[in-house]
């Protein structure tokens, strides 16, 4: 598989990384069973073998059973940590944690970040992340805290790089501009299905035209990696037509329809039409389904002609200006 190489660092990326949220199997504090351990070291090994060096955590996925399990797959492969890029977000709180009527909140406190790490590090038996993330804007971060965790993250080794994700041009700006640590990521949601950062850009002076291209074009203008999540919609191109609302109909029959003359499955045109874009996209998959994996990661190699990735464009927004 082809990689990504990202400004302040020495890592290459696979140009497709795995996301672990569903290695475990359900929300909630219910211990693990047996079949999670086998499950999550089929999918991992399955990501592994076919080329993806890149796993992302977050320290809510399944209440932190996703990372128990992943842990695992340490044992079946001495070797396996110096190979993977492991990557884990934090600075989310659910709803009634730790106290009942707490509601769900955003925490980039020092303490919380410190904490959570030091609970990632031990459910994940390692020693340190190679990207800690950020994961959705606390509008109430004290720059001095924030600073002064990555600061010492970076210092103690518990942490090579830091990211963010789902924030703004602006917001990314903000942020770096507290720390003298590198973000060198920005995950978001981006999809055909959800694809506005990028066709925003082919409607600038209509009323259509939003502004979220900017924060493609900032992250583009500084090398900084998109991390694409739900990079296929949870399957939506590969559903039925009757199972599709009306009104994206012929929006899937086209993705359908070039997938079937190019003998490939409709995630790879999705995945595709995110790769052949210029800035650095990574899309992030999250499918449990070991033959899916299989097949996603092919879209890596995929050739995208200019006239395939502007017909499915055109068909995600309706028409060209």
């Amino acid at each position: 598989m082809k990689t990504l190489s990202v400004r302040h660092t020495d890592i290459n990326f696979s140009a497709i990384g795995y996301g672990c949220m569903n290695l475990a199997n359900t929300w909630d504090s219910s211990p693990l069973q047996k079949q999670d351990f086998l499950n999550a070291e089929s999918r991992v090994f399955t990501a592994l073998d076919s080329g993806i060096t890149l796993f992302d955590h977050a320290d809510i996925y399944m209440f932190g059973k996703s990372e128990e399990v992943f842990s695992a797959v340490w044992e079946k492969r001495s070797s396996l940590r110096s190979q993977i890029i492991l990557q884990r977000k934090c600075g989310i709180q659910f709803d009634n944690d730790p106290h009942a009527g707490d509601p769900k909140r955003y925490d980039f406190s020092y303490l919380h970040i410190m904490q959570s790490v030091e609970r990632s590090l031990k459910r994940l038996k390692t020693d340190y992340l190679d990207i800690l993330i950020f994961h959705r804007p606390d509008a109430l971060t004290e720059k001095e805290e924030f600073a002064r965790a990555c600061n010492e993250l970076f210092l103690d080794g518990k942490v090579n790089y830091f990211g963010l994700s789902n924030v703004s041009a602006s917001q990314f700006d903000l942020f770096q501009s507290w720390t003298d640590e590198k973000f060198i990521i920005n995950q978001l949601q981006l999809s055909l299905a959800h694809h506005q950062l990028i066709t925003d850009g082919l409607v600038v002076n209509l009323e259509a035209f939003s502004g979220l291209s900017d924060t493609l074009n900032y992250c583009q203008q500084h090398n900084i990696l998109i991390q694409a999540w739900a990079p296929t919609a949870g399957g939506f191109f590969s559903k039925p037509l009757f199972e599709i609302p009306e009104n994206k109909r012929h929006f899937v029959d086209i993705v359908q329809k070039m997938a079937w003359n190019r003998g490939v499955a409709a995630e790879v045109i999705a995945l595709a039409w995110l790769l052949k874009h210029p800035a650095l996209i990574q899309p992030i998959i999250g499918t449990t389904n070991l033959d899916r994996i299989k097949e996603s990661v092919t879209a890596a190699d995929f050739y995208m002609s200019r006239e395939e990735w502007y017909s499915l464009s055109t068909a995600a927004i309706g028409e060209l200006p």
